[in-house]
C-alpha cells in the first residue's frame, strides 16, 4: 500500500499598492492596440487637414517638420490619456475594499486561488487567458481588463518568482 501523496499548493502573499495598480494600468494602456489606432487616426486627420488646407506647406522640409511635430503631439496626447486613465483607476480602486492591501495567491490542483480580507476567489485553469511577466509583476490575465497582479517583490528572490511563474504557465488552459 502506497500512502497517497498530495502536493502542497504554492503560495505567495503580496501587498498590492496604489503604485502597483498605476503601473499595470499605465502599461496596459500604452500597449492597447486601440490606443495606437486612435493615435494614428488623429495623426492622419491632422495631416489630412493640413494637406488640404489653403496654406499647405510649400517646401518638403516644412512638410517633414509638420509630420514630426504632429507625431510628437500625438504621442504626448497618447501618454497623457494613459496617465489620466491610470490615475482615475487608482482613485476608483482606492475606494473599494479588497483591491489594495494583502492578497494571498495559491496554485492549487483545481485552479488559481486568491484571498483578501473581503474576498476569496478560485479561478479554474481553463478560465485563465495567459500569464504575463513584466519588470514589476506577474499578471494572471482572465480577460482584457480583468487580471490578478502579483508584484515580484512578494517573492524571496528571482528563482522563487520563476518557479511560481513556470507553475502557472504549465497549468493555464487546463480543464479542472
Amino acid at each position: 500500500m502506497n500512502p497517497e501523496v498530495t502536493e502542497q499548493p504554492m503560495r505567495v502573499v503580496a501587498d498590492i499598492t496604489r503604485r502597483d495598480v498605476f503601473v499595470v494600468v499605465f502599461r496596459y494602456m500604452l500597449r492597447a492596440r486601440w490606443m495606437w489606432g486612435l493615435c494614428a487616426l488623429g495623426f492622419a486627420a491632422c495631416l489630412g487637414s493640413q494637406w488640404h488646407s489653403e496654406s499647405s506647406p510649400s517646401h518638403w522640409l516644412c512638410a517633414v517638420s509638420l509630420v514630426v511635430v504632429l507625431g510628437v503631439i500625438g504621442l504626448a496626447l497618447l501618454i497623457a490619456l494613459a496617465l489620466l486613465v491610470a490615475v482615475i483607476t487608482v482613485v476608483q480602486v482606492s475606494a473599494q475594499c479588497g483591491v489594495l492591501g494583502s492578497h494571498t495567491f495559491e496554485i492549487r490542483d483545481e485552479g488559481f486561488f486568491e484571498s483578501t480580507s473581503v474576498n476569496q476567489t478560485l479561478t479554474s485553469w481553463s478560465a485563465i487567458a495567459c500569464v504575463i511577466r513584466t519588470d514589476h509583476s506577474i499578471l494572471v490575465s482572465l480577460t482584457g481588463w480583468l487580471f490578478h497582479c502579483i508584484p515580484r517583490r512578494a517573492f524571496a528572490d528571482a528563482a522563487a518568482c520563476d518557479t511560481f511563474l513556470n507553475a502557472l504557465q504549465q497549468r493555464i488552459g487546463r480543464s479542472a
